[in-house]
């Protein structure tokens, strides 16, 4: 009887620890990191009836692990992380570059909606000028499309700078977290240590140690190696980090440039990197680090993102400015101005400020001073000046000649004798001498490699605007080569139609839009490089996402909680202890049956 008793309330304990762990298990079955707990029970040998033996015992609590499923779990969650973290800054920079974008840091910027629709209505804008070439307002327009442009540009550059200080941030945050994890682990080593031996178990502080690392996974793709004593070594790229209490400090830093690097490989802002130190003190004071290569995580894809996907289109931002500057700067070189006195060759729309440099950027792309002040300066003409007379072999005067320039309603007239042997560029100099002593909208210059006399009309281009007497002291004609006028006759002079009405410049101008190189064709592949690169990474995160998904079901099946299979255990437990509980009462009642007997 009383080994039956005791066979009885043995199962009536084991049915108790079964019951006291489904329900564990169902108060927990939202806990991150529980792992589902079981009751493993054995049967006691022995007994005082031969081959009977002494009932059953509690062997333990254990936790449903499985090594293998928790690893490639953890590096499915890092990797997805990973692709995650790398598609938000994508998703940045296609947002610096959207499709209808309006930029409205300037009040002089035409409406334009995108860089792509600025660049072409830029070039189609220089068509007004060629139509008009002498009207102030299509060379006003142009420079206000210039200034949209370069503010355009100036403001996807600081947008781009923005998302790098933004992702640096954050990556910094990441970072710290990470710190505080590995703490936490190596504390729970510590805690998980001192529980065993002391007998008390570990399971709650090991299910806060999976979570610990599956956060740890996500944030920096952690390798985990379990000990026997139940604690956990973490690695990042071969470097250990956690190895029982003890746990390193990570820090974000620039990585310095290999000895094998020259100055001109080395870029301006050098890559950054995730360093390992000893403890927090060495970190603060960058002693003894290790660099770590961090493959996965979220602090991975965002190390990708600030040393190589930002930089990407940063350069391919600049190259677009470049393009702009160098391809508009060089054709208006090849063209003269007339909004000064004489007319000079072209120069420059786009300049680059606010640097010690030369070299156009987004960052400092601006439209030049000169012009924004007088767009007359625009050098939308093909030719240098208005040309009068006939070419000259020689470029000298063969006979003395009296020339006299005047222009109705300036009251004076500028006079220069010529002598024989004096060179052509001798008498534009002298001309332009009186002209300008004497109030003349005139301009006298060489042209033709040095061949031929012109004359200018610079107030009034195009216009009947000055008269031109030629006197020659012996009588004959043609000494400085002016065929046109007779001598001692003051004859008008019409212009013909090149100088500054010739246009042929800012037709030139027009035409690049079309062209298959320039900063059109850089900005269509940057756009397109950001849509292939986007796509892309959003391509890898709905694959890796399924994986993942695929791995965290896989380990939940074996050790998440199942609620409807423990409430089905916890009936079968209830109906064994129900069961181990009848004997109880049976043998109770047998006993008081031989008492009342005897």
């Amino acid at each position: 009887m009383d080994q039956g008793l005791s066979i009885a309330i043995s199962g009536l304990n084991a049915s108790m620890a079964e019951i006291d762990a489904a329900t564990q298990n169902i108060a927990n079955s939202q806990t991150p990191g529980y792992v589902t707990e079981s009751a493993s029970l054995a049967a006691l040998p022995g007994g005082g009836t031969p081959d009977v033996g002494s009932g059953v015992q509690v062997t333990s609590i254990a936790q449903a692990n499985d090594l293998l499923l928790s690893a490639n779990n953890l590096q499915a969650q890092g990797t997805l992380s990973n692709i995650g973290a790398l598609q938000q800054v994508l998703t940045g920079i296609q947002d610096v570059f959207p499709l209808g974008q309006n930029s409205s840091a300037s009040t002089t910027q035409s409406a334009n909606t995108s860089i792509a629709g600025q660049l072409s209505n830029f070039w189609s804008a220089w068509d007004s000028i060629a139509q008009d070439p002498s009207s102030l307002a299509p060379r006003t327009q142009i420079v206000d499309m210039a200034q949209g442009l370069a503010t355009s540009l100036n403001e996807a550059s600081t947008q781009l700078g923005q998302l790098a200080t933004n992702t640096a941030s954050e990556l910094g945050s990441n970072v710290g977290q990470a710190n505080s994890l590995l703490a936490q682990v190596a504390s729970l080593n510590q805690s998980i240590v001192t529980a065993n031996s002391g007998g008390s178990g570990a399971r709650s502080l090991n299910d806060q140690l999976q979570n610990a690392l599956g956060q740890l996974a996500s944030l920096a793709g952690v390798n985990v190696t379990m000990q026997e004593n139940g604690t956990a070594q973490v690695t990042i790229g071969g470097v250990t980090l956690v190895q029982g209490s003890t746990a390193d400090t990570l820090k974000v830093q620039a990585i310095p440039p290999t000895s094998s690097s020259s100055s001109s490989s080395t870029p301006s802002s050098p890559p950054l990197g995730v360093y390992a130190y000893p403890t927090p003190a060495d970190a603060a004071n960058s002693t003894d680090g290790a660099l770590v290569s961090v493959t996965s995580g979220t602090i991975a894809g965002q190390l990708t993102g600030l040393n190589v996907t930002i930089p990407q289109y940063e350069a391919s931002l600049n190259t677009v400015a470049s393009d702009l500057a160098t391809t508009v700067n060089n054709q208006l070189a090849q063209g003269f101005s007339y909004g000064g006195s004489p007319p000079s060759a072209g120069g420059p729309l786009f300049t680059a400020t606010g640097s010690s440099t030369t070299t156009v950027t987004a960052s400092n792309i601006s439209v030049s001073a000169v012009i924004a002040g007088n767009p007359q300066m625009i050098a939308a003409s093909g030719s240098q000046a208005q040309d009068l007379g006939s070419t000259l072999g020689a470029g000298t005067v063969s006979t003395a000649e009296t020339l006299t320039v005047s222009q109705p309603g300036v009251a004076t007239s500028a006079t220069l004798t010529t002598t024989p042997g004096e060179s052509l560029t001798a008498i534009a100099a002298g001309l332009n001498s009186q002209f300008a002593s004497n109030g003349l909208s005139v301009m006298a210059s060489v042209v033709n490699s040095g061949t031929q006399l012109s004359l200018t009309n610079i107030g009034n281009p195009g216009s009947t605007g000055f008269m031109v007497t030629s006197t020659i002291s012996s009588g004959t004609s043609g000494g400085t080569g002016l065929g046109g006028p007779t001598p001692g006759t003051a004859q008008a002079f019409t212009g013909s139609p090149i100088g500054p009405n010739d246009a042929s410049n800012a037709q030139a101008m027009a035409e690049l839009g079309t062209v298959s190189t320039g900063p059109d064709l850089a900005y269509q592949n940057l756009v397109q490089g950001i849509g292939a690169d986007t796509q892309n990474a959003n391509s890898q995160l709905a694959s890796q996402t399924s994986v993942a998904s695929q791995a965290q079901q896989a380990l939940q099946a074996v050790s998440g909680v199942n609620e409807n299979t423990q409430l089905t255990d916890l009936m079968q437990y209830q109906a064994s202890y129900q069961a181990s509980a009848k004997v109880v009462s049976v043998i109770d009642q047998t006993i008081q049956s031989l008492l009342a007997a005897v």
